[in-house]
């Protein structure tokens, strides 16, 4: 059984707005009653004491029930705001979702007719990179809304395919506010060499766990990623406030993508750990399936195409 059970059985009665009205409004009358018997405040009357003690403690307490109903006010409008983006949220969500449909279906066909024709793909009609530069996009947009600010970043790292063995990843899609691509973008990391200037990102592929990484400070942050050199780390420290990885894997459990979100100079995505963590499952993880499903759209296509 649950021993704060009863403080937090109180605290919801207390927090019901009848009640708040007939404990405010009996406080003021009795208070007031108290002060009008004072009269002059003259301490030869009788129970002159145990009036002026009665009014403190009745004022301690009243003063402390207005600190703890304003300091609900306001977790009520927080969590108000956190619902109407999150719901606003939702309907992005949908709006993306059927956008990123519509148009890869339209280029997916064109493609399928060219490969019906003659055997080839044109990947300037569709492809796997320019797809996942409209979800990282649709993402990123989605992301603002949630937590109400623009000066976060994403990014998606893929593995190279094809290769034997597949040892390289590559950043191959991005959205932030400015659209400047990072140092990153589109080098090809060997990631199964460890070393003092490996990203953070190709440590995840070494690991290839199936878990969400959330790092919530920017001391975190920088205990995680590596940088090149001492100049490197006095320029990025503290730029970094928080980060999510939520890698992607395919049914037979190879590590295929990864998914980073990081919110910059202070932004937070979210206040605690459980509320990072419920973002990233509700409003991130369907985008990780959407990467997931056009890895296999492509790998499909490319079958018996030149």
């Amino acid at each position: 059984m649950d021993k704060n059970a009863p403080k937090k059985q109180l605290k919801e009665i207390l927090k019901k707005p009848q009640v708040k009205s007939v404990l405010l409004g009996l406080l003021t009358l009795i208070i007031g009653g108290l002060c009008s018997s004072l009269g002059n405040w003259d301490s030869s009357q009788e129970f002159f004491f145990q009036k002026v003690i009665s009014t403190i403690l009745l004022l301690i307490v009243y003063v402390y029930m207005l600190i703890f109903y304003s300091a609900e006010e306001i977790n009520e409008r927080r969590v108000r705001g956190i619902l109407e983006r999150r719901m606003k949220t939702y309907e992005d969500f949908m709006s993306s979702l059927i956008a990123i449909c519509r148009q890869n279906s339209i280029e997916v066909n064109s493609c399928i007719h060219n490969v019906k024709s003659d055997g080839k793909i044109d990947l300037n009609i569709w492809s796997f990179d320019k797809a996942c530069r409209q979800v990282c996009s649709c993402a990123y947009s989605s992301l603002c809304n949630t937590i109400g600010n623009k000066n976060i970043g994403i990014a998606y790292i893929k593995l190279v395919e094809g290769e034997n063995p597949e040892k390289r990843i590559t950043m191959n899609a991005f959205a932030n506010e400015t659209m400047s691509a990072p140092r990153i973008y589109r080098k090809k990391r060997d990631f199964t060499v460890d070393n003092e200037g490996s990203y953070h990102d190709e440590y995840l592929f070494r690991d290839a766990s199936t878990e969400i990484e959330i790092l919530m400070t920017p001391e975190e942050i920088e205990d995680a990623f590596a940088f090149r050199n001492r100049e490197s780390r006095k320029h990025n420290r503290g730029k970094y406030s928080q980060y999510v990885a939520i890698p992607v894997f395919c049914n037979d459990n190879k590590m295929v993508g990864l998914l980073e979100v990081v919110a910059f100079n202070g932004i937070q995505i979210g206040v605690t750990k459980e509320e990072v963590r419920e973002i990233a499952n509700k409003f991130l993880q369907p985008y990780a399936y959407m990467f997931l499903l056009l890895h296999k759209l492509e790998k499909s296509l490319l079958v018996g195409t030149r």
